[in-house]
């Protein structure tokens, strides 16, 4: 099973690409657990829980956190995030 995590402030938008992303999975035969975050903390506190297999981050207008920099980091280890 795929763990995905969404990350989109605006809800309606969230939970259309949830909705995608399980049809998606549903055509593939692919079983997934997708959850979705409002903001850069709700998905850092995510990430402390659990790696996911791939997050979809919707980047216009995503609050909480202003990102200067690319921050690019190992699978399981976010020491380069500002958490």
């Amino acid at each position: 099973m795929w763990s995905v995590v969404v990350c989109d402030d605006n809800i309606t938008e969230r939970e259309r690409i949830i909705e995608y992303v399980k049809v998606f999975s549903d055509d593939k035969g692919q079983e997934i657990a997708v959850q979705g975050a409002a903001d850069w903390p709700e998905l850092f506190e995510k990430l402390k829980q659990a790696e996911p297999d791939v997050i979809i981050i919707a980047q216009n207008g995503v609050e909480g956190w202003t990102p200067s920099p690319m921050y690019i980091c190992r699978p399981g280890d976010l020491s380069g995030f500002p958490i």
